[in-house]
């Protein structure tokens, strides 16, 4: 059976992924600015460079958390002295939660994927005056992205 990982990447020989792979997901680009000082694994059965898969996941889950990778400076803290301990705050790649149901649509275009977003989601009924996005369509397409990466279609 086939594992895969983080954006539906295959994981080859419990090691690590392909970067061959990488390079088709829509936010490529971002990963290899992550990417400077990754170490890379060989596959001892194909002979094949590929991703260790530890630091693939790292990247995955730092910016799923955050939308940033670990070599972009540190974002200045913020201090939430009136904000409810309830509150959502923030949602998948750090994108901030506006009235418990939106996200801005702005934060999204921030996203080196946005055109990918765009794609799938630019005619979406829930978006309200073009400025808002709905959270749960929102939420809905990280987390078909998260697991099946290029090959997510709605």
């Amino acid at each position: 059976m086939i594992e895969h990982t983080y954006f539906g990447l295959e994981i080859v020989g419990a090691k690590g992924v392909r970067p061959a792979d990488i390079a088709l997901l829509p936010f490529a680009d971002f990963w290899s600015e992550s990417s400077i000082r990754s170490a890379q694994t060989k596959d001892a059965a194909t002979g094949e460079w590929l991703v260790r898969l530890s630091d693939w996941e790292e990247f995955s889950k730092l910016f799923i958390e955050t939308g940033r990778h670990r070599n972009m400076p540190s974002p200045p803290q913020v201090l939430w002295f009136d904000r409810e301990d309830d509150e959502l705050g923030r949602t998948y790649f750090g994108i901030e939660v506006v009235d418990h149901r939106f996200v801005r649509r702005k934060d999204i275009g921030a996203l080196p994927f946005y055109e990918f977003w765009l794609a799938r989601n630019g005619d979406d009924r829930r978006t309200v005056v073009d400025l808002l996005v709905d959270l749960k369509g929102w939420r809905n397409f990280s987390r078909r992205f998260i697991e099946m990466g290029q090959k997510y279609s709605p």
